[in-house]
């Protein structure tokens, strides 16, 4: 019971700091903008083009406040204490629920890695959608008296959202070269 009540601890305040944390950095990028370069040229038969870069700096800036903000906040929820029933730790009983309780005291202690990941999708002829996530684990273990016990929490969010659109083709080739009228 005290395994299974640590890990339930363990991944409950993982995921609240992970969750936490992440809000918290992403509020100081609230539309993505400054992560996403765009540049217009002009290709070699004159037609405009825009060129979309990700700004890698800030990117890493970004994933290493995750990191930061994430470690603080599981530094902050380190040391917890469950009330357990001491007929369910003795044997399981049904009645626990009616017994009087045990604090059990619960220390934390965990890393939390950062990376980023992207998915591009074709979407209909003439789009492209390019997809940044930030993906924060937290590898937590409980340590109680006689009981270790290690969770492992990820949390994944989108960062970036680009739709890249161009002229539809008017005839494909084999080998994926198209014309455009």
């Amino acid at each position: 019971m005290v395994r299974t009540a640590s890990a339930t601890l363990a991944a409950r305040v993982a995921t609240e700091a992970l969750n936490e944390a992440m809000g918290e950095v992403l509020s100081s990028y609230p539309d993505g903008k400054d992560l996403v370069n765009v540049r217009l040229e002009r290709g070699a038969s004159g037609q405009a083009l825009s060129i979309v870069t990700l700004d890698m700096a800030k990117l890493a800036t970004l994933q290493t406040e995750a990191i930061h903000a994430s470690e603080t906040r599981l530094q902050t929820l380190r040391r917890q204490t469950l009330a357990l029933p001491v007929l369910q730790a003795l044997s399981g009983s049904i009645l626990a629920g009616y017994t009087a309780t045990v604090p059990v005291s619960f220390s934390l202690v965990g890393a939390v890695h950062a990376r980023l990941d992207a998915d591009v999708a074709s979407k209909g002829v003439n789009q492209v959608v390019h997809i940044v996530y930030l993906e924060l684990t937290a590898d937590v273990m409980t340590i109680t008296p006689l009981v270790r016990s290690p969770v492992h929490v990820t949390s994944r969010t989108p960062v970036v959202y680009i739709i890249m659109s161009g002229p539809v083709p008017n005839v494909v080739y084999p080998g994926g070269v198209s014309a455009t009228s």
